[in-house]
């Protein structure tokens, strides 16, 4: 039980520690002739819609999201949806056991808002006992147990629907768990980027990302993970607690421990995402003299807690 958010997070830093959240988009059509150009060189087209728009890096994550509309959800309830559904279909880039950065804006308000739901380093890891670790285990600085924090994304998934959403974390998360349980048949892009965890000597990467443990999936076939659908079903009934405080954390405390890990549940209890200011930056593409303007999150540090 739940052993995928485990053991996706037992490999590597990849899929441990970034869960890139969607680009989620709404916009009306142009009124007036207004030029919806992009302000800068690109051979991609702007994307209008009269009800809203889902834009992100696979179809089937990006429909998940449209249906979440058609439904009546909003903005945010298509965003986790969205988000939810990439953990199943790009596990070589997104992972439960992530962390999410979030900006919303507030129509009514006209105002951006922020959320930093990266998790942060164990209390333990002091610059000294994480030196100790690593030259006692002989460990790889970037992968392994002593590249994870304390997962971020689904304390920032929760955060958001519950201020801004309209539907229930068990309503959003249907369509990932519809993926997870009765499988889906991986893309040519993704078949040739799933094909790096097949590199990964971590046996439980490999018995949770591989057919057989032995090879990824190649393009067309249909991958199934029935422990990451249990994991949203427990998420769906036990809302944030189940990761937080109950039996999620504790086996993620577990494994932490078998492997001689930081973690504890204290790391876990004490987890909190923080609102953050979204910046403005002017930016200039390559070989144009045309600037624009963008709105970021400011990067997190992965610092110790003092």
């Amino acid at each position: 039980m739940l052993k995928s958010v485990l053991k996706s997070r037992g490999a590597t830093a990849v899929g441990i520690i970034p869960l890139l959240f969607l680009s989620l988009g709404f916009q009306v059509a142009a009124q007036n002739g207004d030029d919806v150009r992009f302000p800068y060189e690109t051979l991609r087209s702007p994307v209008s819609g009269l009800r809203g728009v889902v834009a992100t890096s696979e179809p089937l994550a990006a429909n998940a999201g449209l249906d979440i509309l058609k439904r009546g959800g909003n903005a945010i309830d298509a965003a986790v949806a969205t988000a939810a559904v990439l953990t199943v279909t790009e596990p070589h880039s997104t992972s439960l056991g992530g962390d999410a950065f979030i900006m919303v804006y507030l129509a009514e308000e006209k105002k951006l808002v922020g959320l930093n739901a990266s998790g942060r380093a164990p209390y333990a890891m002091t610059l000294d006992a994480l030196n100790g670790k690593l030259e006692k285990h002989d460990m790889n600085r970037i992968r392994g147990i002593y590249s994870v924090t304390v997962p971020g994304a689904v304390d920032g998934w929760f955060e958001v629907l519950e201020k801004y959403g309209t539907m229930t974390m068990a309503e959003v998360l249907e369509p990932a768990i519809h993926y997870a349980e009765h499988g889906f048949p991986v893309s040519p892009i993704i078949a040739d980027a799933w094909r790096s965890l097949e590199n990964n000597e971590e046996p439980s990467t490999r018995e949770t990302w591989l057919l057989d443990g032995e090879r990824a999936p190649r393009a067309g076939e249909v991958f199934r993970n029935p422990d990451l659908a249990e994991t949203y079903r427990l998420l769906g009934k036990e809302g944030r607690d189940a990761f937080y405080r109950g039996s999620i954390a504790k086996k993620i405390v577990d494994y932490s421990d078998a492997h001689d890990g930081f973690l504890t549940m204290k790391d876990f209890e004490d987890h909190t995402s923080t609102g953050l200011s979204p910046s403005m930056q002017t930016t200039r593409t390559i070989g144009s003299t045309n600037c624009h303007q963008m709105d970021r999150a400011l990067p997190p540090s992965k610092c110790s807690r003092s």
